[in-house]
């Protein structure tokens, strides 16, 4: 969470990725700090970051991990330390 303007790096689920698209608002909960911050996605990865040989067939296709970056809204996140844990959660 360091830089001009900060970000957090989250994994999607298949079904997340499915529901999710560039602008999309996530409310993120960050251990150690009181209340959620708003963001928005700025990136998604078309293809998933990790594929067990296992997922790549019938319900196991369900463990497939996409990348999405988080963007802050404008200094909600400037003074955090970076590597923090965090929960993303979609708003609608």
């Amino acid at each position: 969470m360091i830089g001009a303007q900060p970000y957090a790096r989250v994994y999607l689920s298949p079904a997340q990725r499915a529901a999710t698209k560039i602008g999309s608002r996530f409310s993120v909960a960050i251990t150690g700090h009181d209340g959620a911050l708003m963001a928005r996605v700025r990136m998604l990865a078309a293809q998933s970051s990790f594929t067990p040989y296992y997922a790549l067939t019938g319900n196991d296709a369900n463990r497939l991990a996409f990348l999405a970056e988080l963007e802050f809204d404008a200094g909600a996140a400037s003074e955090l330390a970076a590597g923090l844990p965090l929960q993303a959660t979609p708003k609608p």
